[in-house]
């Protein structure tokens, strides 16, 4: 129809349309409340999955609207560590025997080692035997010892090891070169005789997982030790490693 100010005719829905679509909105109005009232689970499940991406569709970089979790601590990215290994042998079958010396030593004695008592601490297994000449016999060394102990874990027989540095150290004892053979963990001394000139002791212990090896020769200081008492400690620890 033409409008009052002699304007073209405005457009406008057939009624008959506009009906229709009203109709069509009360009933999809109707249908959400009918939804709300009696599915409440179902409409915030719609609600809750509206918001929720797939993994491989979020961004890396997280939104300034998203609140960010903070880092793992350091404990819970650390690896879980196997437990140190162990070795359990028996040491009387990896001391020295009177075949790996030259011909002309026997045994003195072959009893496990006496150690300090440790409060509430059970000693390590160990032997522990001497060597000296047999008899009349003419031998470069005066006497032999070879020890051998097995402790609990290798931190103890770490400790051991230590410990021997820190006795040699106080008898005054003087360092000498690593033994090769015989792994990082070792001390090796040659400690003067105090009242005999030109003899000594050359001790060489170290540390094989929780086993501690000991040679201890006593006899006239040579250039060639502590290498030459170095051979006999290697004999020992190629025991203690075919026994691991």
């Amino acid at each position: 129809m033409p409008m009052p100010d002699g304007r073209g005719p405005r457009w406008s829905w057939p009624p008959y349309t506009r009906d229709g679509i009203l109709a069509l909105l009360g009933l999809l109005t109707l249908a959400l409340l009918i939804v709300a009232l009696f599915f409440p689970d179902l409409s915030r499940f719609w609600g809750r999955a509206s918001f929720q991406a797939p993994a491989s569709m979020i961004s890396a970089e997280p939104s300034l609207s998203t609140p960010v979790r903070p880092p793992p601590s350091a404990t819970a990215l650390a690896p879980t560590l196997a437990p140190a290994a162990t070795a359990s042998p028996d040491p009387t079958a990896l001391v020295l025997r009177a075949s790996d010396l030259a011909p002309g030593y026997r045994v003195q004695k072959a009893e496990p080692v006496l150690f300090g008592s440790g409060v509430g601490l059970a000693p390590p297994a160990s032997w522990d035997v001497v060597f000296v000449p047999d008899g009349g016999r003419q031998t470069w060394y005066i006497m032999i010892e070879s020890v051998v102990a097995v402790y609990a874990d290798a931190s103890a027989a770490m400790a051991a090891v230590e410990a021997e540095d820190v006795t040699e150290r106080r008898a005054r004892a003087v360092r000498q070169a690593p033994i090769p053979g015989l792994g990082s963990v070792q001390a090796v001394w040659l400690e003067p005789a105090p009242d005999r000139p030109g003899y000594g002791t050359i001790r060489i212990t170290w540390q094989t997982l929780n086993v501690v090896g000991q040679v201890a020769a006593f006899g006239p200081i040579d250039p060639s030790e502590p290498q030459q008492t170095g051979s006999l400690a290697v004999i020992e620890q190629g025991r203690i490693t075919a026994a691991r």
